[in-house]
């Protein structure tokens, strides 16, 4: 008997704990509403495949947002134009999505390859961020060996000069 209510007081604590997935939600609840009326925003836009992750474009037209989208991965790799800074508001979602990899990509520390790209190709700016302490839910290779803090938000992109 002491030994079940042990195994149910883990795993209650467990499931009430709010890991990265249930903090990044709620940052996203919390800000989207902030954002700009009208932008582009660069992000995990596609899923399927080995996209695991993807913006939840749905908060921008619940918010009444017109947003243009654009993959960060399919721009780091070539495949889409990055579209150019200056030409209105041009936005860049930096989720957890930068923080895990499948355990035979290279590792994603200090963030993915397609992240650290948007920080080489632009200057960005914190407009809405927050620092998540936290740990990773998912077997995903994540940075910082799975557990640490992880700088989520949302950033304008300017020119590199």
């Amino acid at each position: 008997a002491a030994l079940a209510v042990a195994v149910l007081v883990g795993w209650r604590g467990f499931v009430g704990e709010l890991r990265d997935q249930q903090l990044e939600w709620a940052f996203l609840e919390r800000s989207v509403a902030q954002l700009p009326e009208r932008a582009t925003l660069v992000a995990a836009i596609d899923a399927g495949g080995r996209n695991l992750d993807a913006f939840p474009d749905f908060l921008l037209k619940r918010g009444g947002k017109r947003y243009a989208l654009v993959d960060v991965r399919r721009a780091a790799r070539g495949e889409v134009e990055w579209p150019a800074a200056g030409d209105g508001e041009l936005l860049f979602y930096q989720g957890m999505f930068c923080y895990f990899a499948f355990t035979d990509e290279p590792s994603p520390d200090p963030m993915t390859t397609a992240c650290r790209a948007v920080h080489e190709h632009y200057v960005a700016e914190p407009l809405l961020v927050e620092d998540l302490a936290t740990r990773g839910y998912s077997a995903l290779h994540y940075a910082q060996g799975g557990e640490g803090v992880y700088r989520i938000g949302f950033y304008r992109l300017k020119p590199r000069t």
